[in-house]
């Protein structure tokens, strides 16, 4: 019989800055907010910041 599998590398979540476009983890002591019912991770509090500034112009 074949040994059990060990468990791999743990996969983070990762989601995209919308506002400087950097990959970021998500995580629960993360940089993020909520807006529209969606929530947005950041790189650090400057790109949150500009994001909550104006929403309109990061989105989608």
């Amino acid at each position: 019989a074949a040994p059990p599998a060990s468990p791999g590398p743990a996969v983070l979540q990762v989601a995209i800055d919308p506002v400087c476009g950097m990959e970021v983890a998500v995580t629960a002591s993360g940089v993020s907010a909520q807006h529209a019912g969606r929530a947005y991770w950041f790189c650090g509090t400057g790109c949150r910041q500009a994001f909550l500034d104006d929403p309109a112009r990061f989105r989608g």
